[in-house]
């Protein structure tokens, strides 16, 4: 189900409380609409996998509040390469990936979606090493309410956060996706 959050801001919606609440403090430091959709996506890529992440894509409509002029967004898996921030975000974008970095790097409570995904799965999964060592916990998938930290999607996000957005568009990241 979806989680609202609100703040004198704005409100964010999404499939989790912590990507929600990330969204709408980044509305309460000044962040527009879609830096808060930015730092919401990513904290998604890091609490549900399975539905979002780095190398992932999607559509948005933005509309302008003061004008009503609205633009749509692709930024569907191949749509990054032309794609920029800039156009509509307030914030510096280190301010707007640093949330998601923290969770990933400090951890979070896992919900009750990633270890049902993962036990759907799990057969193919276990072939895949480096996914076994993010999400394995004693001999086991990590289960709902256990506290997890993503230290090397931490590591990847700083990456994002110091050198900017580019870093997706060519290099290390991109050949590891």
């Amino acid at each position: 189900s979806n989680v609202t959050v609100l703040s004198q801001n704005g409100v964010v919606a999404s499939d989790n409380p912590l990507a929600s609440a990330v969204g709408a403090e980044v509305l309460r430091k000044g962040g527009s609409a879609a830096d808060a959709g930015v730092a919401t996506l990513l904290t998604l890529g890091v609490v549900n996998p399975f539905a979002s992440g780095l190398g992932g894509g999607g559509f948005c409509i933005h509309r302008d509040a003061a004008s009503g002029d609205a633009v749509a967004v692709d930024f569907r898996e191949t749509a990054p390469m032309a794609a920029s921030h800039k156009r509509f975000g307030r914030l510096a974008w280190r301010d707007v990936v640093h949330p998601a970095w923290e969770v990933a790097h400090h951890g979070f409570y896992v919900g009750e979606l990633l270890p049902e995904r993962l036990r759907a799965r799990a057969q193919d999964l276990a072939t895949r090493e480096h996914f076994v060592e993010a999400f394995q916990q004693d001999e086991d998938w990590v289960t709902a309410y256990s506290w997890l930290t993503r230290r090397d999607l931490a590591k990847t996000l700083a990456k994002i956060r110091d050198e900017g957005p580019d870093v997706m568009r060519k290099g290390p990241i991109v050949d590891a996706i």
